[in-house]
């Protein structure tokens, strides 16, 4: 009978997994592994998961955030408000527990790391009225959103986008002290310089 046949198969086939630590609950799913013609792994031999992490935040001038807090200095809390208000990222659910989100894949990971130093989405957009938009576009390869505080005098201007592009278009950046200084073209170039070693990683 060919029902025997297969179990008996697929049995010799899960001593053998196991004898190689391997687990197997399910019969079919030995089925579905020897219907596999190829498997892809990275670099380390690993399965990947094919998830974004971000791992820290690295303001180019001494500061990396990698612990769960906020940095002290509010420059600093700033830049990071706007990679969770120039962005298309949303939490998947309204409770935002299970670190979920919608949107393109690096900005749900940029808004994951954000949330998890102690930003929240939702009270920020809460507390920013958004008064103007620009999408994401290929040409100019960033996004930005206008926006108003009911505490704070002025408006802000969020840009979230390339780097290099966005460097390009600034005249003043923080330096190692946390502090607003104009960008000299030998400072622009450091950062230029600092940014290519990112992307040669």
């Amino acid at each position: 009978d060919l029902t025997v046949i297969l179990t008996i198969t697929f049995t010799i086939g899960a001593i053998r997994i196991l004898k190689r630590r391997g687990a197997v609950r399910q019969l079919t799913a030995l089925e579905t592994l020897g219907a596999a013609t190829v498997i892809c792994t990275d670099k380390t031999g690993t399965l990947t998961q094919g998830e974004m992490t971000a791992i820290g935040f690295d303001f180019l001038e001494g500061t990396v955030l990698t612990e769960n807090k906020l940095p002290k200095n509010p420059l600093h809390t700033l830049a990071l408000t706007s990679l969770a208000l120039a962005t298309d990222a949303r939490p998947a659910s309204a409770n935002q527990t299970d670190g979920h989100y919608f949107g393109s894949p690096t900005e749900q990971t940029a808004l994951a790391f954000v949330e998890k130093l102690g930003l929240s989405q939702t009270k920020l957009l809460a507390d920013w009225r958004q008064l103007d938009a620009l999408a994401f576009g290929a040409n100019w390869k960033y996004r930005a959103s206008l926006r108003a505080h009911p505490h704070q005098a002025g408006q802000v201007l969020f840009v979230n986008g390339a780097p290099d592009i966005l460097l390009d278009a600034s005249s003043h950046a923080l330096n190692e002290h946390g502090e607003i200084k104009s960008l000299t073209s030998e400072w622009r170039r450091q950062l230029h310089h600092k940014l290519a070693l990112f992307e040669a990683r």
